[in-house]
């Protein structure tokens, strides 16, 4: 009798450890994140530094959780995401909003049905630069001139062909296109190799503008409502964007041009309680991610919340919606 009462005891003992170390693997199931991957660009721009505050913030409210951040970019991501080989990463919402309708640049591959907005992080400006005593003052003009249209295989290259486009001019109609980066378009342009070129989409003042401007005054050619309404029939993503006057020296007026809305991206089968889970744990870090770069100063719920082009994660609905911004 008393050998079968000690066994019960143990037997008792034995089945309430077994519930508290179940409650507590639930509970920290229910607390932590799964381990996720985010696709970035290459150290040097803007897009690094701001996703890793991203990975750092949902790190710090999620504990067990590990996030790898992947050198992607600006092509890249949005098919690495599509195909789970991220979770979510930075992204261009007209080079998605391509992706998603598979059209463009994407109209050979396979549509990107798997990508969803997680957030909209920043909006950027395209801005064409010719010096002031040019004679080139509107997209037309352009034609016959020798111009930097990007680097090679960029998306500038792309937002470059769209905006000739607007004036019926190709690649072919110009004396010249060279395929250079920004600054060294800017370079080009100090010694007159080139008649204008672009710095594709980005924030402003930018810096390879900047550099002409310090020495000569410089001039930006603007783009007109008709300009942009083709734009945005082209894609979806473009955006009507002023550059205020007094931004480049030689610069006094406003100047409309199009842009674009810079992103983060997440796999649109990924759960809708993981998606407000990460949304609720970067919000908490919002003063953080606000102070990493200027690009993102006023990142802010209002601003995250802004159409992209590309529809939000259904979770990122139901996050934006509790919060009363959507």
């Amino acid at each position: 009798m008393v050998e079968k009462k000690k066994r019960l005891v143990v037997l008792v003992f034995v089945l309430c450890a077994a519930m508290v170390m179940l409650l507590g693997v639930d509970k920290a199931r229910a607390g932590d994140l799964p381990n996720l991957a985010l696709m970035t660009a290459t150290p040097g721009g803007s897009w690094y530094p701001i996703a890793g505050a991203m990975a750092e913030a949902i790190q710090k409210h999620n504990a067990k959780t590990r996030i790898d951040v992947i050198q992607g970019g600006g092509r890249i991501n949005p098919t690495a995401v599509n195909d789970s080989k991220g979770d979510f990463g930075i992204a261009m919402a007209v080079t998605c909003v391509d992706a998603l309708n598979q059209q463009g640049e994407y109209a050979k591959k396979k549509a990107h049905k798997n990508i969803r907005t997680l957030i909209n992080l920043y909006e950027g400006v395209y801005q064409l630069c010719t010096l002031k005593d040019s004679d080139i003052r509107t997209i037309a003009d352009i034609k016959g001139k020798r111009m930097m249209v990007g680097p090679q295989g960029s998306a500038t290259v792309t937002f470059s062909r769209h905006a000739l486009s607007t004036a019926g001019i190709t690649f072919d109609d110009l004396k010249k296109a060279d395929y250079v980066s920004a600054s060294n378009g800017a370079t080009m342009l100090k010694d007159r190799v080139v008649d204008i070129f672009t710095t594709g989409i980005g924030g402003y003042p930018i810096a390879a503008i900047q550099d002409v401007a310090a020495s000569r005054e410089v001039r930006l050619v603007p783009f007109s409502d008709e300009a942009i309404a083709k734009l945005q029939k082209i894609n979806a993503g473009y955006l009507k964007k002023t550059i205020p006057g007094g931004t480049y020296n030689g610069q006094d007026e406003d100047v409309q041009t199009f842009g674009g809305v810079t992103m983060l991206i997440v796999r649109a089968d990924l759960a809708d309680e993981t998606v407000e889970q990460m949304l609720a744990a970067i919000f908490k870090e919002e003063k953080l991610l606000q102070g990493v770069h200027k690009l993102i100063k006023n990142f802010s719920l209002k601003t995250a919340s802004s159409p992209t082009g590309v529809p939000f994660h259904s979770g990122a609905i139901k996050f934006f919606k509790s919060k009363g911004v959507m």
